[in-house]
């Protein structure tokens, strides 16, 4: 692996994960991110659709549908 400088003459390591930091959107199911991202964009002036909320530039997202099988 390569070695990158970030922020002064701070090494660090390439493809080498130090810390992992865990985002739960609890209740954020793909209706509720649309409708953010829709009055986000709009907030800044476009029409929204097409804008982007920032976790959605993360490189990697994952979806988990949970169901309570009790009576």
């Amino acid at each position: 692996m390569g070695s990158g400088e970030a922020g002064g003459n701070t090494a660090w390591e390439v493809g080498v994960a130090r810390n992992v930091v865990l985002f739960v959107g609890d209740g954020m199911g793909v209706s509720t991110v649309t409708a953010a991202r829709i009055l986000r964009g709009q907030q800044l002036g476009g029409s929204g659709e097409d804008h982007k909320l920032a976790f959605e530039k993360f490189p990697n997202l994952a979806l988990a549908k949970v169901r309570f099988g009790g009576n």
